[in-house]
């Protein structure tokens, strides 16, 4: 029994592994930009025999923002975000309850708009389903915003004939220029929500075009101070006269969001080594008399890439030819795909020499014989595939590679000691023909 609960136990860390992998070749921080519709639904304590229609409004978003993800399987993200919209709504029927108010002043209606535009900084965190390198990806997330009013307008309006041309009076103001309906400047919401990204490649970046939908519950008062809304009369009933007086009222918001999105990784921006033309050769590829071959390189029909660029160096073919980059050459993480920063100046030079032959490359992944097969085969494409990531991001065009592995099932020398396995967890190169 316990037999079986050490390989099971050994068979799930292995997949753990495995996913862990293959999530390391999804780029983990994205730029991007949003659009859609944001419906506002406003609610005030306002009395409803007063002010008996409210009339919800919307207006268009749009956002800005970078996403990050925080766990290696690439499961957990957060997605600072600025967005621009407004909120607001319209009541309508204001004192149209009160008996002959509307006759007594042949009003055909009395309006109150509000229409404020705000900045949004959002933080939503979001948990995204299925494995990192799947085509579509659910995800749902929670966000707290927090919205700074920055302009809009508020109006009260008392139309004649229901024709907007004859306002018998009205007054209107923002924050910025009039008291008479102070705005407050902070706004407070949560929100919750669900999307879906699609996930395609171009080039060799991995980009995220998204679909969500959102609903967002407002926490301030966006109208804590005076609003002048109803008539002056000590019942608060049949109004009397022309006057006015301060009401508190109390606004808040409710939104439901729809909106798209498009993320690129970040690597897109990055800078990237140049590869250099044919007439930097000469400088690269002084001829010098041969070394002494590698007895390893020599028994396995395999060059270093020295050797080669010597060779090119004579007008001598390369076609067929093999690099095995051992020795260190190329090193990554235990147990990982990921390239050691030491790697890439070899690398670099790689890139230029492949690129001068103008030749299809074969990458071939290997692995010595430490862990499962299985786990080694992984790890063996996921590490040539790294190495062609990054000789693509180094101006190799995607056309001319294509990967191979073998896990543990070739080596060049014995695993019986350390250094035997360091030349066998090796990448080769073999040049194609045109």
């Amino acid at each position: 029994m316990k037999k079986y609960i050490i390989m099971l136990a050994a068979a799930f860390t292995g997949l753990q592994m495995s996913a862990q992998q293959d999530a390391k070749a999804v780029e983990s921080t994205y730029f991007g930009i949003g659009g859609g519709y944001h419906a506002t639904f406003m609610r005030t304590d306002l009395d409803k025999d007063l002010y008996p229609t409210n009339r919800d409004g919307g207006s268009g978003v749009v956002s800005v923002y970078i996403q990050a993800f925080a766990d290696a399987g690439r499961h957990f993200s957060f997605r600072p975000e600025i967005a621009y919209l407004n909120r607001g709504a319209r009541i309508k029927d204001i004192f149209r309850n009160l008996s002959g108010y509307y006759e007594k002043h042949s009003y055909n209606d009395l309006i109150y708009k509000f229409n404020e535009h705000y900045i949004d900084l959002r933080l939503p965190v979001a948990y995204h389903f299925g494995a990192a390198t799947a085509a579509v990806r659910p995800y749902v997330f929670l966000s707290p915003v927090l919205g700074f009013a920055c302009g809009g307008s508020t109006r009260y309006e008392a139309r004649r004939n229901g024709n907007s041309a004859n306002i018998d009076y009205k007054f209107s103001g923002s924050m910025h220029k009039n008291n008479r309906d102070v705005v407050e400047p902070l706004y407070f919401a949560g929100a919750v929500g669900m999307g879906l990204d699609w996930c395609f490649t171009v080039g060799s970046h991995r980009c995220t075009l998204g679909a969500e939908v959102s609903y967002e519950h407002g926490f301030t008062d966006t109208a804590p101070l005076n609003f002048y809304a109803a008539p002056a009369d000590p019942g608060y009933g049949s109004p009397v006269g022309d006057e006015w007086k301060h009401v508190e009222i109390e606004r808040r918001f409710r939104g439901l969001e729809v909106k798209a999105r498009l993320g690129i990784p970040f690597s897109v921006f990055s800078r990237q080594e140049k590869p250099q033309d044919v007439y930097y050769l000469e400088e690269e590829t002084v001829e010098e008399p041969m070394p002494e071959r590698d007895p390893i390189l020599v028994a396995n029909d395999c060059y270093t890439l020295d050797e080669i660029n010597s060779m090119m160096a004579r007008g001598e073919s390369v076609e067929g030819k093999i690099i095995c980059a051992i020795d260190d050459a190329i090193t990554f993480e235990f147990g990982k795909s990921d390239i050691k920063p030491e790697s890439y100046s070899y690398l670099n030079k790689l890139a230029r020499t492949l690129v001068r032959t103008n030749s299809r490359i074969k990458i071939k992944g290997h692995t010595d014989n430490v862990g499962a097969p299985d786990f080694n085969l992984r790890l063996s494409k996921q590490r040539a595939q790294s190495v062609a990531d990054y000789l693509m991001r180094q101006g190799v065009p995607e056309s001319m590679l294509t990967i191979e592995y073998y896990g543990m099932t070739m080596p060049i020398t014995s695993n019986d000691t350390e250094q035997g396995r360091r030349i066998n967890r090796r990448v080769e190169f073999e040049i194609m023909d045109r």
